[in-house]
C-alpha cells in the first residue's frame, strides 16, 4: 500500500491495519494509471481497492503482494511518446502474464538537484492472475529458479524492442539501446548502474570529503609546518631579546636608585661600568672662597691704582692679556703708530731697566687710555728724577703695593710684626683659570687681573 501510493502520489488507506499512506502533495509525478486484463472486474481499475485486495489475498506475513519493474526513459524522447512506451510495456505484461499494472511516470525535481536526463516509470503488478471474480492464483513462473531468469531475459528483450523502435522513429537512429552487457558487446569499459538518491548523495559526500582531505593535506603539509615552525623560533628569538631588555631595564633602575641615595648621603661611591672598570665619584668642591679672595684682592689693587692715578674717572681699565708669559698681540691690530713701555716699573734702586719696544696699535676707542698711561709713565719718572735729585729714596709701584699689602695682613692678623715668610709664587694664567676668573665678566678691572708680577 505504501509503495503504491509513494509511487502514484495518491492518498491510500490500508484497510487490513487502518494506516493512512498521504503522497498526494509529491512532486515529479508526471502521470499514474492502471491496466487491467479484459475479464477483470471493473472495481479493481481503482487504485485502493485494487491493492486492498491484493493484501487481502495474501494472509502470510512474508507474503509477495506485487513486483516493480523499472523502466529508464530517454529524456530525447517527449512526454507523450514516453507514455506511449510506458502504457506499451504495461499491456505486454498485462497480456503476458495476466496481472494488473499500476504505472507511474516520474521526470527530474530541479529543485531537488536532480539529473535533468532521469526520466522514468515505476510499474508494480501483482503477484496473482485477476480473473473475473478478482484475483486468482500465483504466478509461480518468475519465482521459479529455472523459469524466473528466462522470462526475466524476456521482458528485457521486449522493452529494447519497444525502445530502439520509439528512438528509430523519432529520428535517433544513433542512440539505440543494448540489453547485452558490454563484455558480450565486446566493449571494454567498466559497466555502470542506475543509483538512487541516497546513493548519490553518499557518494558525493565521499566524494567532498576526499576534496576536504587532499585540502587539509595541502594547507597543513611540511611546507605549513616548516613556516610555522619558523615563526616559533623568531617568537622564541624575541622573547629572549626582551627578557635580556628586562633584566637591563632592571639593573639600569638599580644603577640610578644607588646614585640617587649616594647623592643624598653626600658620600663617595663606587659604580662598575659596562666596560667592568670601576670609577670613583666624589663630591665636587666649589670655588667660592678662592673667588672670594681674589675679590677681595682685586679690590684692594684698585684701590691702589686708584691712589697711583693709573684709573680713569669712570673706574675702569680695560686691560686684556694672556698671562704673563703670553707675547703681544700686534699682529692684530695693523698700526702706523707705536707705544713704547717698559716691561716693569722702575725698580726700588731708582735705576732704569732694561726696556723693549712693543708695538700695538691703537684704535679709535683704545687712543686716548693709551695716550693717559703714557702720561702717567712720564709723571711718574719725573717724581722718581726729583726725588733722586734730592737724594730720596722713591718707592716704585711694586714696593708701595707690597708695603700696602703688609698692612692689610698685619690689620687681618692681628701681628705687628709678622715674621718675614718665604716669597709668594708669582701669580700666572693658570692661576686665573683655576679660580674660575676667565668666566666672569672681563670688563670689569677687578673681577679679570692678569699680566702683572708682583713679588709680595
Amino acid at each position: 500500500m505504501a509503495a503504491a501510493a509513494y509511487r502514484a502520489g495518491a492518498l491510500l488507506i490500508d484497510e487490513r491495519s487502518g494506516q493512512t499512506h498521504h503522497y498526494l502533495n509529491r512532486k515529479g509525478v508526471v502521470d499514474a494509471f492502471i491496466l487491467l486484463p479484459e475479464s477483470a472486474p471493473e472495481f479493481l481499475n481503482d487504485r485502493s481497492s485494487l491493492w486492498n485486495a491484493a493484501e487481502q489475498a495474501d494472509n502470510r506475513k512474508n507474503s509477495r503482494t506485487a513486483r516493480e519493474l523499472v523502466l529508464a526513459l530517454p529524456h530525447e524522447l517527449p512526454s507523450e511518446t514516453r507514455r506511449e512506451l510506458t502504457a506499451d510495456m504495461a499491456g505486454w505484461l498485462t497480456e503476458r502474464y495476466g496481472v494488473a499494472v499500476d504505472s507511474a511516470i516520474h521526470e527530474p525535481i530541479a529543485s531537488n538537484g536532480d539529473d535533468h536526463r532521469n526520466h522514468h516509470a515505476h510499474m508494480l503488478f501483482t503477484t496473482r492472475e485477476i480473473t473475473s471474480d478478482g484475483l486468482g492464483k500465483k504466478t509461480l513462473i518468475l519465482d521459479n529458479l529455472q523459469s524466473g531468469p528466462k522470462e526475466t531475459e524476456v521482458i528485457r528483450e521486449v522493452w529494447e524492442t519497444l525502445l530502439n523502435d520509439a528512438l528509430t522513429k523519432a529520428g535517433f537512429d544513433d542512440a539505440l539501446v543494448d540489453r547485452r552487457t558490454l563484455e558480450e558487446q565486446g566493449i571494454d569499459r567498466t559497466p555502470q548502474i542506475h543509483i538512487g538518491k541516497k546513493s548519490k548523495a553518499a557518494q558525493e559526500a565521499e566524494e567532498r570529503e576526499h576534496l576536504r582531505k587532499i585540502l587539509q593535506i595541502q594547507k597543513y603539509g611540511r611546507k605549513y609546518r616548516e613556516g610555522i615552525h619558523s615563526q616559533m623560533q623568531r617568537m622564541e628569538k624575541y622573547i629572549e631579546i626582551v627578557t635580556q631588555k628586562q633584566k637591563d631595564y632592571a639593573a639600569y633602575k638599580s644603577f640610578v636608585k644607588e646614585v640617587e641615595n649616594a647623592l643624598e648621603a653626600k658620600t663617595p661611591i663606587t659604580i662598575d661600568t659596562l666596560d667592568t672598570h670601576t670609577k670613583a665619584f666624589t663630591k665636587a668642591t666649589t670655588i667660592e672662597e678662592a673667588n672670594r679672595k681674589l675679590h677681595l684682592r682685586a679690590e684692594f689693587i684698585k684701590e691702589h691704582f686708584k691712589e697711583e692715578g693709573v684709573l680713569d674717572r669712570d673706574n675702569k681699565v680695560n686691560i686684556q692679556t694672556k698671562d704673563n708669559n703670553d707675547t703681544h698681540r700686534s699682529e692684530k691690530y695693523p698700526s702706523t703708530e707705536t707705544i713704547k713701555v717698559r716691561d716693569k716699573m722702575l725698580n726700588n734702586k731708582g735705576n732704569g731697566s732694561s726696556s723693549r719696544d712693543c708695538y700695538t696699535p691703537p684704535s679709535e676707542s683704545t687712543r686716548s687710555f693709551a695716550e693717559g698711561i703714557a702720561e702717567n709713565i712720564a709723571e711718574r719718572q719725573r717724581k722718581a728724577n726729583k726725588e733722586q735729585s734730592k737724594g730720596n729714596v722713591f718707592k716704585d709701584f711694586a714696593e708701595g703695593f707690597k708695603s700696602k699689602w703688609e698692612d692689610v695682613v698685619k690689620a687681618a692678623t692681628g701681628d705687628s710684626q709678622p715674621e718675614k715668610k718665604k716669597p709668594r709664587a708669582k701669580m700666572s694664567g693658570k692661576f686665573n683659570q683655576a679660580s674660575g676668573a676667565q668666566d666672569r665678566d672681563q670688563g670689569t678691572s677687578y673681577e679679570y687681573y692678569d699680566g702683572f708680577d708682583f713679588d709680595i
